[in-house]
């Protein structure tokens, strides 16, 4: 239960910023040395990181359909990874799979309640938001985790 109000809670702070930026905040816009700001920037057109960095131009509803196969995918893989893994990697399977899942959720929301993503965030030359943090910290998660599960591996075999 802790995960799903966690995650229904990440994306709900998610939702609620963008909606304040939305009515009292997009024409601002601060940058500071170039480097961090605040930009806000309704992307209509680069829906995922297939549109945006592989230039596919999948259709919205396509995309849509693909976050919804994205979100089973992300629980099957929580729950097979749970059930076959120790105790003591559960709290990272746990993190890991509310921030996929809020990201992922988010992600859906945007492109069927605003037509796109509402980024804000800017790093360098880059605009994100929050579901964009989310999915990077759940993938950092997995990648400890994987790192982790490695280096276990690895000390057993030289034992």
């Amino acid at each position: 239960m802790k995960k799903i109000f966690l995650t229904g809670l990440l994306i709900i702070i998610d939702q609620i910023v963008k909606i304040v930026i939305s009515f009292f905040f997009m024409d601002i816009k601060i940058i500071f040395h170039s480097f961090i700001g605040f930009s806000p920037y309704l992307n209509a057109t680069q829906l995922s990181i297939f549109n945006n960095e592989l230039n596919m131009s999948l259709s919205n509803v396509f995309l849509c359909v693909l976050n919804v196969l994205i979100i089973i995918l992300v629980i099957f893989l929580y729950l097979y990874l749970k059930k076959h893994s120790s105790q003591e990697n559960v709290r990272y399977f746990n993190s890991m799979f509310t921030f996929l899942l809020a990201g992922t959720i988010c992600s859906l929301i945007d492109k069927i309640f605003w037509g796109g993503s509402l980024d804000y965030i800017r790093i360098l030359s880059k605009i994100v938001d929050l579901k964009d943090i989310y999915l990077l910290i759940g993938f950092v998660f997995y990648f400890v985790l994987a790192f982790k599960l490695k280096s276990k591996s690895n000390e057993s075999l030289q034992s």
